[in-house]
């Protein structure tokens, strides 16, 4: 993290440092979509954060399957909620997986 150097204010990328809080419109917009969405995809994470053990627990809790893609192991790989555990690099599984979906770059 780097200073503005027209203000002097902390520049940061907008992500969420572990230990921060979710933005909450972001928090509620996340719980919403894992009401309603069919699969949740668990992409590139340990998933030691609370917050995301929460969204997945919600997502399978409303009838979701949960998909885990990760390089390592997460907290939610004996998770009965868990269709799917893909264990390698996202940035090889994401791409073939949106072409097997037919998404076009």
């Amino acid at each position: 993290l780097v200073d503005c150097p027209d203000c002097g204010g902390l520049l940061k990328p907008d992500v969420v440092f572990f230990g921060e809080s979710l933005p909450q419109a972001a928090l509620s917009d996340a719980f919403a979509m894992a009401d309603s969405c069919d699969v949740l995809l668990v992409v590139g994470t340990s998933v030691k954060v609370s917050t995301a053990v929460w969204v997945a627990g919600q997502a399978a809790s409303s009838g979701a399957a949960l998909v885990v893609i990760n390089r390592g192991p997460t907290d939610l790989d004996h998770d009965p909620g868990v269709a799917l555990r893909i264990e390698g690099d996202c940035g090889v599984y994401l791409p073939a997986l949106a072409h097997a979906l037919g998404a076009t770059a």
